[in-house]
């Protein structure tokens, strides 16, 4: 169960009386619809982590359907999500927390793309301690360099650019 609350104001109050039979309700069922699409196109932790984003996407998209019935609207808030707990359960279930030596415990949903790639990820570091300890360093060491050039690289961009802007003319 979500609750919204719609800000609008009316722009064209000719277009608002003969635009759409019912503007009240017909803003609520829009809402409702597009809210269910919004909301379908996430995950649930998404939904629920997110609604600053859900609240743009449904602003602009209610703005621009109302239009044409003389409403403007200002602004869309999405005030509670409430889920079943059914739901909370299932949820809560289809967690995983996997814990392998050198591998950082990982909570990702049981769906079948996640699994394959904690298994590729588990399967790796297993391989990565098989190997013989002067090949492990070989590998930590050209990661370490990989990661120190990368860094470099960027700290020089970075002070490139402080350069031109202290360097550009002002207007």
């Amino acid at each position: 169960m979500i609750d919204t609350v719609v800000y609008f104001q009316i722009t064209d109050p000719k277009l608002f009386a003969y635009g759409v039979a019912r503007p009240i309700v017909a803003i609520e069922n829009l809402t409702a619809t597009t809210l269910r699409n919004i909301i379908g196109q996430l995950e649930l932790d998404e939904s629920l982590s997110s609604r600053d984003l859900i609240n743009t996407q449904m602003r602009a998209i209610l703005d621009e359907a109302t239009d044409p019935w003389g409403i403007k609207v200002n602004r869309v808030e999405v005030k509670n999500i409430q889920i079943h707990q059914l739901t909370f359960k299932k949820l809560w279930k289809s967690r995983c927390v996997l814990n392998v030596k050198d591998v950082k415990p990982f909570c990702v949903q049981k769906d079948k793309r996640n699994q394959r790639f904690l298994l590729q990820k588990v399967r790796k570091s297993q391989l990565f301690l098989k190997l013989r300890p002067k090949k492990r360093a070989r590998i930590l060491d050209a990661e370490a360099i990989k990661e120190s050039k990368i860094r470099q690289a960027e700290g020089e961009a970075e002070a490139i650019l402080k350069v031109q802007e202290a360097t550009a003319p002002r207007y």
